[in-house]
């Protein structure tokens, strides 16, 4: 009977050691799976912030070469180089982007890029701005780089200014008359016409045509004229928009010649009106390509004001 009975307590015993041994052994197991379930969800987690993250920086680098932004430390660079033609503007969509945080300036256009500076950055640029400073377009002087004037006012703000300087050139040299007469075939109107017709069912045929018609008008005006009492006391005047003119630089030149016997009483000199400008009619069609692609318009027809100057002639007439 005892030993009856020591086998049924060693086998109890057992029995109990296995059962809590079992136990352990699957708590052991199920903490082991729980752990691993927990670390395969935190790794797709990461893996899915890292894919998350290379996405979002796709993007930001793909916004960046769309929307071309400029940053202060561009423009500050020793490399960098202000275009001649600079559009201000207060507000634009790129602001609203991440990739453009930071921003002063951006490109916009295709091909022919424009430069776009927003206003509160514009002192970056260390220029002035004629007649002032507003949301539009400007272009660069001829003669004065750190100038820019606005570009619907452009040719009418060119033509005052050489007037203004051949009318100081009298007044210098001591002359008692000058005219200045500017003449020329100008573009005053541009029309366009086309024409098409198809024939044939169900075929594709016919013929088109397309025609464009300018319309020139001969010009002749008096830009300035004036009459002074006369001087015998010439002085040497400054040439800005005309420093480069052989006509005026020879006119100055006899005039204060003492050693001259024979002085000059008076003369009429035609100089070709184009060659002051600021604007080529080659350059006057990159200008309105840049303005094109940007979606930015202007009340001037550059071109149109391009190729009249570079069609004038300018007659000025001196008199001692």
């Amino acid at each position: 009977m005892d030993n009856n009975k020591f086998s049924k307590e060693k086998l109890r015993n057992f029995a109990n050691a296995f059962g809590n041994k079992t136990k352990n052994t699957f708590s052991e197991l199920g903490e082991a799976t729980k752990n691993a379930a927990i670390s395969v969800s935190e790794n797709m987690k990461e893996s899915s912030k890292q894919l998350s993250e290379k996405m979002d920086q796709k993007k930001l680098e793909n916004d960046k070469k769309r929307l071309c932004p400029i940053y202060k430390e561009d423009i500050l660079s020793e490399s960098f180089v202000l275009p001649p033609l600079v559009n201000v503007v207060t507000y634009d969509k790129r602001m609203e982007n991440k990739a453009c945080e930071g921003a002063v300036a951006f490109w916009s256009g295709k091909d022919a890029k424009l430069f776009n500076i927003y206003r509160e950055f514009v002192d970056l640029l260390n220029i002035n701005f004629y007649p002032f400073l507003e949301d539009t377009v400007y272009y660069v002087d001829p003669c004065f780089k750190d100038s820019f004037i606005k570009l619907d006012e452009y040719f009418a703000y060119l033509k005052k200014v050489r007037v203004d300087e051949l009318a100081s050139v009298a007044r210098d040299l001591g002359a008692k008359h000058f005219e200045i007469v500017l003449r020329g075939n100008t573009i005053s109107a541009q029309s366009s016409s086309a024409s098409a017709s198809v024939s044939g069912a169900g075929k594709i045929g016919g013929e088109a045509s397309f025609s464009s018609t300018k319309v020139n008008t001969a010009m002749v005006e008096v830009a300035a004229k004036m009459d002074f009492s006369g001087n015998e006391t010439p002085v040497e005047p400054k040439l800005v928009y005309f420093k480069s003119e052989r006509d005026i630089n020879a006119l100055i030149k006899m005039r204060l010649d003492p050693e001259n016997g024979n002085k000059i009483l008076s003369q009429t000199y035609s100089l070709q009106y184009g060659n002051t400008s600021g604007i080529k009619v080659s350059d006057a069609k990159k200008i309105e390509a840049s303005l094109s692609q940007a979606n930015v318009s202007a009340k001037t027809s550059v071109t149109k004001e391009a190729h009249n100057e570079s069609t004038t002639t300018l007659e000025y007439t001196i008199s001692f």
